[in-house]
């Protein structure tokens, strides 16, 4: 890996080379005192350049002079560019070096970003002015006003709502996002207010609170990493529950620190809904398909199975006209069976299951049956392919036994519907048809039926 002084020389020879570039300055982390210097710290660079245009969008005179980079970005050409008249290149190298370099046409505007002047031809009367000395001040911790210590509490507590109902609905990436992004970035707030308070404000936390384990007391760091989870609703509900320990112990001193009132109403109050919530089980009703539901089961047949037509032993089914039950909760089909009977035999045209380990497979199939039983049908069958071994295993679990197997089916499938994929579950090529049957007079199902 080059050094800093091996990549301070190259940065300085390239803009000594070119009377079109009259400065050249730093900023970032390595600009920054307060940051300790490591071997991931970027080159935040900005070359100060009389006119843009012959490197506006120019990677190969960058790449002539900086060499080619195992990976570029060039924000100002991509889908949402800043528009202000600078070009950056963002480049990664094989030696891990990291130089974001920016070719600037205007003079330098100071921000507050700590700033170190590299070389100016022009000695302070072109495109760089005399800066002070680089500082972080600016991105120390900021002492919250009321209101802004009233919002954060608020807000934190009140988007937990949104959580607890996405966890409800089987919403994962909402709750996710809802979770990570809204309501962890108020607590974010206040640990950084926590911290000012321990140590002071004139410190910064880093970006995204990256030196929290700095400057957090062990206990109170550890309970923070507990309140990410995995993806299981369970390790959910105890990163919340954790989330809303820390918040509570954190914002009591932050509120007696500047004399604020921590309204413990509010928190009580969302404590209450979500112990509620995560009691709550949600009810699973199952109805006979009618015309309320017949859209979200059109449409989720659409999306799980290319619909509305579905092949079954050289047949297309029309979907939308068959009869078939389907399980509600929260208003929201969870699960739907689609079937047909034809000639004393009924057919299970579409089985899915939008929740695993709730019994809704086997719910819908037992509703099936008992239509197919008033409709006086002796057998229950169905197709399904060779990939999905789930399925295979569970309809013999439910009592169906294996009544045929149509070798390379889905060849003929496929000149009928070309939109059957090539490869399905794992991977497996999708080749062949298993037929399943259930004797209805023998009574075999319901046999570890969930």
């Amino acid at each position: 890996m080059r050094t800093e002084q091996e990549m301070i020389e190259l940065i300085l020879s390239v803009a000594k080379a070119d009377e079109r570039i009259r400065a050249v300055s730093m900023e970032g982390s390595r600009a920054n005192p307060a940051v300790p210097k490591d071997q991931y710290q970027d080159y935040d660079i900005t070359y100060y350049v009389t006119d843009i245009t012959p490197f506006y969008n120019n990677p190969t005179w960058v790449e002539e002079r900086f060499g080619k980079p195992l990976i570029m970005q060039m924000p100002e050409a991509m889908r949402r560019p800043d528009g202000g008249g600078h070009f950056n290149y963002m480049m990664i190298y094989p030696d891990d070096n990291r130089i974001d370099l920016t070719f600037e046409p205007k003079k330098h505007t100071d921000n507050g970003e700590p700033s170190v002047v590299l070389l100016d031809k022009d000695n302070g009367n072109g495109f760089l002015p005399i800066l002070p000395p680089p500082s972080g001040a600016v991105y120390n911790i900021k002492p919250p006003s009321p209101l802004f210590y009233y919002s954060c509490c608020n807000n934190f507590w009140w988007c937990l709502n949104n959580v607890a109902k996405g966890i409800a609905r089987d919403e994962l990436p909402y709750v996710m996002n809802m979770l990570n992004e809204v309501i962890r970035a108020e607590l974010h707030c206040m640990i950084e207010w926590y911290i000012g308070t321990q140590h002071g404000f004139d410190l910064s936390v880093g970006k995204d609170g990256k030196y929290f384990k700095r400057y957090l007391q062990p206990e109170l760091y550890a309970q923070y990493a507990n309140t990410y989870s995995g993806s299981n609703y369970n390790e959910i509900w105890t990163a919340v529950f954790t989330m809303c320990d820390l918040f509570h112990t954190l914002t009591l001193p932050v509120a007696e620190h500047f004399g604020f009132t921590y309204r413990q109403d509010e928190e009580n109050g969302m404590r209450e809904y979500l112990l509620n919530q995560k009691n709550k089980k949600a009810e699973l009703d199952f109805i006979q398909l009618d015309e309320q539901y017949r859209k979200q089961v059109d449409d989720l047949v659409a999306e799980g199975w290319a619909g509305p037509y579905v092949i079954s032993k050289d047949v297309l089914s029309d979907t939308r006209t068959l009869p078939g039950f389907v399980a509600i909760t929260n208003d929201e089909p969870v699960g739907y069976v689609l079937y047909n009977i034809v000639n004393g035999e009924c057919e299970i045209i579409v089985l899915e299951s939008l929740r695993e380990k709730q019994g809704i497979g086997g719910t819908l199939i037992k509703l099936v049956i008992q239509a197919a039983q008033e409709a006086g049908c002796r057998y229950i069958y169905l197709t399904t392919t060779n990939d999905n071994t789930h399925a295979i295993m569970f309809y013999q679990r439910f009592g169906f036994s294996l009544r045929e197997v149509r070798i390379n089916a889905m060849e003929k499938a496929r000149r009928l519907k070309p939109q059957i994929p090539m490869t399905g579950n794992d991977d497996i090529p999708i080749a062949h048809e298993f037929e399943f049957e259930l004797d209805l007079k023998c009574g075999v199902y319901d046999k570890h039926s969930n």
